[in-house]
């Protein structure tokens, strides 16, 4: 194989394992199954290896399945489930991504902030990332608030550390 290939297939496992990452942070901190099947889907569409441990969640997630006997059991089956247990879709899945993007430019913006001479008051970096998503400076302080607390609730049937371990090991 030559340099060029075996740098294109490197910079695609690459760009694979960072999606992926990021989806299974989400999964870990929202416990939606999408999440898992949006990370198969990043290696997929790559034509990459899958990870053992996506693999294993989407094998117990069949085994869910089959033996789901109604609607309430399909959406359990693969971790679709709204908190007071009634099914829920991908349109939940796009809101909780709109989350993390704000949290995470909120967080960008501080760090970018805290290197500033003089940094800005907090309130302005809040306020300079909601114009950008379109809400209100409280919103994404509230959010940031929300979403640096430990996730409660059932543990994830999938071990992003391992993933992640798996994914700096083949390097």
């Amino acid at each position: 194989m030559s340099d060029d290939a075996d740098l294109f297939r490197d910079l695609r496992q690459w760009a694979a394992d960072c999606n992926a990452e990021r989806h299974l942070a989400l999964y870990k901190k929202t416990r939606n199954g999408l999440c898992v099947l949006r990370a198969y889907q990043e290696y997929r569409r790559l034509q990459l290896p899958v990870p053992e441990v996506i693999l294993q969640w989407i094998d117990g997630a069949a085994e869910r399945l089959l033996a789901a006997k109604g609607q309430p059991e399909i959406a359990a089956a693969v971790e679709m489930t709204a908190k007071r247990g009634g099914p829920q879709g991908a349109s939940v899945l796009i809101g909780q991504e709109r989350q993390r993007d704000i949290v995470e430019a909120f967080r960008d913006a501080r760090i970018a902030n805290d290197r500033a001479t003089p940094p800005r008051p907090i309130k302005e970096v809040a306020e300079r990332v909601g114009r950008r998503f379109d809400v209100s400076a409280n919103h994404v302080q509230v959010l940031a608030a929300q979403w640096g607390k430990a996730s409660k609730g059932k543990p994830a049937s999938i071990d992003i550390q391992s993933v992640i371990n798996g994914i700096y090991r083949k390097n």
